[in-house]
């Protein structure tokens, strides 16, 4: 299939796919009755679009791991329209599965949390398989990680945790950050020039919000040098230009804010910190919500389907969780907040 078809193809199969995703009246049935104390994996059930979930639950699968093995399995039924150009870089921007995979459990080790299961998601995605899920959450040390992974861009980014004492978490985390992205800009040239467009302004959002959200945080903590800083910030962001991202690691706290304040990325240093991830994940849903309408015939419909599933699943975490967390569940949801359209 030419370009156009595929995209109609895949337009029309994400189209029937949404139908599938919890509306305003399941999130209200959901938050109502979770407070009421009933069991959230039930009243998901009760819901038509979710009686899938019975099978796995009944198998022994956790919610978590049932909701993402559907996301992965829905990609799947989505990618197998593309040819090979377009699966390399699906196949790519997937990767930040692994790549927060990789966070978390690094996370685990070095802080010796409990917050994560030693077990994961039991669909492997066919698209991404630079590491083994189940290896690398049973690991137990940062050596034991590195022992369960044969792609060595990874381990090159994780070894420094070990030999390098003032190698902090969040420096891991940027590079990471920075590998990923490389890669993928470098599976851009293998589609069509709208495609490229689209997917590089989303992506050059994304960047300029990483790039500010760390200097802000650098700055507040006082530990980082501007040149440090700098030069863990992420390349080609849309805004932020390299020469207005140094200008930035120079800026006073003070200024700074003043200065991302008049960006469209206000929400940084506008909102409460403790909920910044959310307010991050409804103006990338968002954006990308926005371009799926500007250019309909694109490769983005998929990514916006893709984050909006996400989002959904992180929803249902958090109304699952809301009594324990102690939060106003409506300020933590992202999937409800925006608006699909279509």
């Amino acid at each position: 299939m030419d370009k156009v078809t595929t995209h109609s193809a895949v337009v029309s199969k994400i189209s029937s796919m949404r139908k599938n995703l919890l509306n305003d009246e399941d999130y209200e049935l959901l938050i109502e009755s979770v407070n009421k104390g009933e069991s959230i994996v039930d009243v998901l059930i009760s819901i038509d679009s979710f009686s899938w979930l019975t099978e796995d639950i009944n198998s022994g699968k956790s919610l978590e791991n049932a909701l993402k093995d559907k996301l992965y399995s829905q990609i799947e039924k989505i990618y197998n329209y593309y040819g090979i150009d377009y699966k390399k870089l699906i196949a790519k921007a997937l990767q930040r599965f692994e790549v927060e995979h990789i966070k978390r459990n690094v996370r685990r080790i070095v802080n010796t949390s409990k917050e994560i299961e030693l077990t994961t998601a039991t669909y492997t995605p066919k698209y991404i398989k630079n590491i083994d899920y189940n290896m690398v959450s049973k690991a137990s040390t940062l050596e034991e990680l590195i022992d369960s992974m044969n792609y060595e861009p990874y381990i090159k980014v994780i070894r420094p945790l070990i030999n390098e004492e003032n190698y902090t978490i969040f420096e891991f985390e940027m590079h990471l950050d920075q590998l990923y992205f490389l890669l993928l800009f470098r599976s851009l040239d293998s589609v069509n020039k709208m495609d490229k467009k689209v997917v590089l302004k989303s992506l050059e959002d994304n960047i300029d919000i990483l790039n500010a959200n760390w200097i802000i945080r650098a700055k507040t903590s006082g530990k980082t040098s501007p040149e440090e800083m700098f030069g863990y910030t992420l390349y080609r962001g849309r805004r932020f230009t390299n020469e207005v991202l140094r200008e930035m690691c120079y800026m006073k706290l003070e200024e700074l804010n003043e200065f991302v304040r008049k960006s469209p990325y206000s929400f940084l240093v506008d909102k409460d910190n403790y909920l910044m991830d959310v307010y991050i994940d409804r103006y990338i849903l968002a954006s990308l919500n926005q371009n799926k309408k500007k250019y309909p015939l694109s490769i983005i419909n998929f990514f916006e389907y893709v984050h909006r599933f996400e989002y959904q699943i992180r929803d249902i975490l958090v109304i699952k969780e809301m009594k324990s967390l102690g939060i106003d569940v409506e300020e933590a949801l992202v999937g409800r907040k925006v608006k699909s359209g279509n």
